[in-house]
């Protein structure tokens, strides 16, 4: 007799491809200081354009804001890009 002690029930497979299923890219949230990160400025420029409406608002999780990255990613790709490297110069 083989002793099954170590192997996962066969439902485990199915909740661990339904989990997958459901966090995609559009479901992460992320720290002040991971969009920071993401966006190369300090925490402080985070707090600062969200308090001037000028990204994404932040969802409140309990007592933390969290940022959607789908948020952010979509913010980002809406921006202006900066002319001045893209115009040959005479």
């Amino acid at each position: 007799m083989v002793d099954n002690a170590c192997t996962p029930p066969r439902w485990h497979s199915k909740i661990l491809t339904t989990f997958r299923k459901r966090t995609k890219m559009e479901n992460i949230v992320l720290t002040d200081g991971e969009v920071a990160s993401l966006l190369k400025v300090s925490k402080a420029t985070v707090r600062r354009l969200w308090w001037r409406g000028e990204m994404p608002a932040p969802v409140k999780i309990g007592c933390v804001n969290r940022w959607r990255k789908s948020d952010i990613d979509q913010w980002l790709a809406n921006q202006p890009t900066n002319n001045l490297y893209e115009r040959k110069l005479v």
